[in-house]
């Protein structure tokens, strides 16, 4: 038990660090910062276990940026999103006007004929 407990205060102490650590960024590129902030909220997930009521409306709001765009962070949003809402973020995605489809598929069409037709 007291193994468990030295952990549980050491990995405190790293996300203490961290959370310190990401307060130290200063940069003006939009993507910077939302990972900033984004890492911010995980790691109070992480602490918590759980999403904090006062930050459901900010994590919202990222999880509707286009992850196109934005890139993993967006999808570490909607992912703790996800723990307390079952909304689907992802149409707000292909904010990109030149991005390629996420899936394409190839339809090629063929003629079949066959004759005689020997059922008749």
């Amino acid at each position: 038990m007291t193994q468990f407990t030295n952990e549980a205060l050491a990995d405190s102490v790293r996300l203490d660090s961290l959370k310190n650590e990401l307060n130290t960024i200063n940069c003006t590129s939009i993507i910077v910062n939302k990972w900033k902030e984004i890492l911010k909220l995980y790691v109070n997930f992480i602490r918590k276990g759980k999403v904090e009521e006062n930050d459901k409306s900010v994590l919202e709001s990222y999880s509707t940026d286009c992850s196109d765009l934005y890139g993993e962070a967006i999808h570490l949003a909607r992912a703790m999103a996800n723990t307390y809402t079952s909304t689907y973020y992802d149409v707000h995605d292909g904010c990109l006007e030149e991005s390629e489809p996420r899936v394409t598929s190839s339809q090629k069409s063929y003629a079949l004929s066959v004759s005689p037709n020997p059922t008749r």
